[in-house]
């Protein structure tokens, strides 16, 4: 009984004492595309995010709330978001946004796919995401195009 009891309070005990536990504040880029987000972690391992998407397409900006969530882990001072699922996902485009997307078909055809791509990771697991812990406590993820950086707000 004690060899199945022990893993399950080293775990339990992992996730209180982590630094990850708590809402973290995230600004991330990719070329054009922003993004502005609440991330809680909580102490069970699982974590939901409130994002603010923008694309900028020229001066016309594209935006999207996303919410969603899934499952962490955090060791060797890495991060891993796994199973991260959209549960939410809407248009926010300014007045301006919507007249030049009456006038622009290449305009309506990049809001098209966009949206398309974003509606598509409701409900169904994405790829894991890595962070790494770093000397400042920021959780920072990049890779050759994009980066994200996070930082603790309680």
């Amino acid at each position: 009984m004690k060899r199945f009891i022990l893993p399950i309070l080293l775990s339990a005990t992992t996730a209180l004492a982590s630094p990850i536990v708590g809402t973290w504040h995230c600004v991330g880029s990719d070329e054009n595309i922003h993004s502005d987000t609440k991330v809680e972690y909580l102490q069970d391992g699982s974590f939901r995010g409130d994002a603010k998407v923008k694309v900028d397409d020229d001066g016309n900006v594209l935006a999207y709330h996303v919410i969603g969530g899934g499952k962490w882990r955090f060791a060797n001072n890495a991060l891993t978001q796994s199973q991260i699922k959209y549960s939410e996902v809407s248009r926010q485009h300014s007045p301006a946004t919507l007249a030049w997307l009456e006038k622009s078909e290449d305009g309506r055809l990049l809001e098209s796919m966009m949206y398309t791509g974003l509606v598509a990771q409701m409900d169904k697991a994405g790829k894991d995401e890595v962070y790494q812990l770093d000397k400042t406590g920021k959780l920072v993820s990049e890779d050759g195009t994009s980066r994200e950086v996070c930082t603790k707000v309680k």
